[in-house]
């Protein structure tokens, strides 16, 4: 602007210099007068060759400035540098990435076709890793060969299994080849599974993460002999593994026959092989060139019967440069194409505005001054981060009715008298005060520090707005709560994440209620219990710190720590310093194999919901205990009583003579799968419905209320991805509990006795031990109706005040093992009961409030000094009764055997 015009009066001084140079003939001698006209016609001739070539310049100028600052250009100069890192990374992941080098696994009989793209290679090298070996050969061909070639070998294992492992095999195999397998598993009592899948996940991954499942071919439960037989649809690595889920060690024997379809390489154009060094095979450029990669029967190798390669290729780096070039002129081409079709559209071209010319420029010049912009455009500046701009504070508020937080305004402590005289000293709106305040010291550091002194916010309207988007999307997307909407997936657990309502919720609705909760933290450096947790408990000085890491799914890690805060509430000032770790997770993580004397001790202290014989980890009380609103299971002290007082409207007579279970078992368990066979009231007696959440969701959980559940004599529990929160209200229905080989416990599981609180089922012969257990319960219904009652009576006795009673004497212990002194870390939050509530929505806010505990007027029950003799006999008496059961249902399965019929047993109790 300021160049344009200086370049206006240039040509006005030129006229003012000329007129000078015209008084000076006057002056002078007349005789001179023809002579001077001349001078005069000279001069006024190189005044106006001087005006055009300086109104060319000018022109010019002005061209360029209005070029360089033309959006558009500056669009496609930030495109052309967009484009230009996109080729070179391209070519770079292309090299580096897809055609880079690459170590492959090659077994037996093996024929892996390896295909190119020939304009990019240019040859293929190929060399075993542990040095020249005999067996694999490399075939080249103009076109694919045709895979008509048939070979058959066999592989047999004999494998011992201790409890919870497996044994795995992966195999390469081309479309059209077949896997059969016989298995004889010695143990009649024992149950494997036996997994064929596509791919190289081992089984711990394709155990605990349900998306293994999608590409699973195969999902057997083995027991005593069999064969199962898989045809291959697709060329890939398979894998295949067996697995022991009993607590005792199995023996296996199989034996796996291979049909495998081999490429035919009879039409080899080149063939090399590895015993005598690596082989190199060249690629024709522009020609559909593939490689074969063969292998013999068997290695000739005491180390194993697999060879391992190493596959490179060569780069016709030309091709590279030129072809990611072009793509990038077209790519740009295209973009400015489209920036001239939108311009035209919206009546602003392109050429419009850069073809200004001489006639446009004159004009501009007598107008004297440019037009001022209706509107003042500023950039926009640079993003930070951890900024938030008061003004979008007050947007966000005015989107959502919110006027003042006074209901969660907690006491000011005397630190903060400073803050807050700082606040009202400030030039922060009053409607917004209370609410800076009442979220904290930490969010009041993020208001810029100019907001703070200045009356007046700098900027337009359109700066103001692009500011609260950019704020708003942050805090809606990065801040860590104790719900679960707004942190990243878990590593172990996948979840989708929540999505706006959005009708009810938007994400300024979402991010304002965020920032009046919240303290903005960040995670800092784990320890080793902190890989496996989700967050990390501080309680210090009777007040609750937490520091988030991963997400838990649904409400977990809300009532979670809600229940804690009821325990502090409960013991007020009785509850000691302690730092803890929390996995939200299902299951236990901490292997007694691992961690062991001598190896790697002690065990990272870990508190969970649940544990096994095999783990460390500490088991204490789930969510539900305090409400699960997103299946509309009350309190625990209100639910038991509802469903007690539902399984009383029948007598045991009345009752339905079946055994009854009803649950979601999409969730990674054999046991619920292996139920859905069971689902035959005729042949099993039982009753096996699938349970849908999201339908139930839909109609207002009118058909799953849990006090209408207990109109069954038998209800039967089955553990899902681990243990079940169904468990408690199986246990509360009066009904006799069959319980299917139990793997995890949960902190008051360890006490259920068998045959008196409930009568345990066999997994292997599943359906039968089912059918065995209601034959017997109906064969002896007064003892059937004593072991329901018995455990309806404990699950009475499991009441808030004796579940608070655990979780204290559980920290309390938990405390006397730290040599440290517990300090919440920089990265923790302070929680309290408000804070929680402020998270929560409306529906939460009603489970949360119904489970609010009050301050215990006794001290907590008397911990009882450790007895292991008194545990190993309790363990020893409960697995002899099951030991019993089993060889009564083995003796009855037995004589129905022998008599041909259907099991019918008139049994009496023991």
């Amino acid at each position: 602007m300021d160049e344009e015009q200086n370049h206006h009066h240039l040509p006005v001084s030129s006229a003012s210099s000329s007129g000078s140079i015209n008084e000076v003939p006057e002056v002078t001698t007349s005789s001179s007068s023809a002579a001077s006209s001349r001078v005069q016609e000279e001069e006024e001739d190189n005044q106006h060759e001087q005006e055009q070539e300086l109104l060319q310049t000018t022109s010019s100028r002005v061209s360029i400035v209005r070029y360089l600052n033309d959006p558009s250009n500056d669009d496609s100069w930030s495109c052309l540098g967009m484009l230009f890192t996109f080729w070179f990374f391209a070519s770079m992941t292309v090299i580096l990435g897809f055609y880079g080098p690459l170590n492959l696994r090659v077994g037996p009989n093996c024929s892996r076709l390896i295909q190119m793209n020939s304009f990019f290679i240019s040859d293929i090298k190929v060399q075993e890793l542990a040095g020249p070996a005999d067996g694999l050969m490399l075939y080249s061909f103009h076109h694919p060969p045709p895979l008509d070639v048939e070979t058959t070998w066999s592989e047999t294992y004999n494998e011992s299994l201790p409890a919870f492992t497996h044994a795995e095999w992966i195999f390469f195999l081309n479309k059209g080849s077949e896997i059969n397998i016989s298995y004889s598993v010695q143990s009649q009592d024992s149950v494997l599974f036996l997994v064929i899948a596509e791919g190289k996940e081992n089984f711990i991954e394709w155990t605990q993460d349900p998306s293994y499942p999608n590409i699973t071919l195969s999902w057997n439960i083995i027991q005593g002999t069999g064969v199962i037989q898989k045809k291959l649809s697709s060329s890939s690595d398979y894998y295949v593994a067996v697995g022991n889920i009993d607590p005792m060690e199995v023996e296996v024997h199989l034996n796996l026959n291979i049909k495998a379809k081999l490429y035919n390489t009879t039409e080899a154009y080149f063939k090399c092989s590895l015993a005598k060094g690596p082989c190199v095979s060249y690629v024709s450029f522009l020609r559909t060139d593939v490689a074969v990669l063969t292998s013999s029967s068997l290695k000739q190798d005491p180390q194993g019967d697999d060879w391992y390669v190493k596959l490179s290729y060569g780069e016709r780096w030309l091709s590279y440069i030129l072809g990611s070039g072009i793509m990038t002129v077209l790519v740009l081409v295209v973009f400015k194409m489209c920036v001239k079709c939108q311009s035209a559209v919206d009546g602003t071209g392109y050429q419009q505005r850069n073809n200004l010319g001489y006639d446009n420029y004159q004009q501009r010049t007598n107008l004297g001054h440019d037009r001022t912009p209706l509107l003042e455009t500023h950039q926009k500046t640079e993003k930070t981060a951890a900024r938030i701009d008061y003004v979008s504070f007050a947007l966000m508020l005015r989107e959502t009715a919110f006027s003042s937080p006074a209901d969660i305004v907690r006491p000011v402590l005397p630190a903060e008298q400073g803050l807050q005289k700082k606040l009202i000293n400030s030039a922060i709106p009053a409607s917004l005060l209370n609410f800076i305040k009442c979220t904290g010291e930490n969010v009041v550091n993020q208001v810029p520090e100019e907001l703070l002194t200045k009356r007046s916010h700098p900027g337009s309207a359109t700066a103001i707005l692009e500011q609260a988007d950019d704020t708003v999307s942050q805090i809606a997307t990065g801040t860590k709560t104790v719900v679960d909407h707004n942190l990243g997936q878990t590593p172990w657990h996948r979840f989708p994440p929540k999505q706006l309502d959005e009708k009810n919720d938007t994400k300024y609705t979402k991010a304002a209620n965020l920032i009046k909760c919240s303290y903005f933290t960040s995670v800092g450096n784990l320890m080793e219990a902190q890989a496996h947790a989700a967050f990390r408990v501080v309680i210090y000085g009777g007040k609750l710190y937490v520091d988030f890491y991963y997400a838990c799914t649904q409400t977990r890690a809300m009532f979670t720590v809600w229940g804690l805060l009821q325990l502090l509430r409960r013991y007020p000032g009785m509850i000691p310093d302690v730092d803890l770790m929390f996995d939200c997770m299902d299951r236990s993580s901490v292997s007694r194999k691992r961690y062991r004397p001598g190896r790697r001790w002690p065990p990272p202290p870990l508190f969970r919901y649940c544990t096994t014989d095999w783990e460390f980890d500490i088991p204490f009380p789930d969510w539900s205990f305090w409400g699960w609103p997103e299946t509309n299971i009350q309190p625990w002290d209100k639910e038991f009583n509802n469903i007690k007082k539902g399984s009383q409207t029948q007598s045991w007579i009345n009752k339905t003579a079946h055994a009854y279970w009803k649950g979601n078992p999409y969730v990674a368990s054999p046991v619920r799968m292996e139920l859905l066979k069971c689902n035959n009231t005729k042949l099993w007696g039982a009753e096996v419905f699938i349970q849908d959440w999201i339908k139930e969701k839909q109609v207002g959980f009118k058909t799953c209320d849990l006090a209408s559940q207990c109109k069954h004599r038998y209800k039967i529990y089955a553990e899902g991805f681990a243990w079940s929160v169904s468990l408690k209200y199986i246990l509360s229905c009066g009904s006799l509990p069959l319980m299917i080989n139990p793997v995890f416990q949960d902190f008051f599981s360890r006490g259920l006795v068998p045959k008196e609180n409930y009568w345990p089922v066999t997994f292997s012969n599943l359906c039968r031990s089912i059918k065995f257990a209601v034959d017997w319960g109906n064969a002896n219904p007064s003892k059937a109706e004593e072991i329901g009652k018995g455990a309806q009576d404990l699950m009475g006795t499991l009441n808030m005040e004796r579940v608070y009673d655990y979780m204290y004497h559980l920290i309390n212990e938990y405390s006397k093992l730290q040599n440290f002194k517990p300090v919440p870390p920089s990265t923790a939050q302070e929680v309290c009961m408000e804070s929680v509530l402020c998270y929560a929505n409306e529906r939460e806010k009603g489970f949360l409030k119904g489970s609010v505990a009050s301050p215990s007027l006794s001290m907590p029950c008397t911990l009882q000094s450790p007895d292991r003799e008194l545990v190993e006999n309790v363990i020893q008496k409960n697995r002899k009764i099951i030991d019993d059961v089993q060889e009564m249902e083995r003796i009855q399965m037995e004589q129905n055997d022998r008599r041909n019929i259907a099991p019918a047993p008139s049994m009496q109790p023991n």
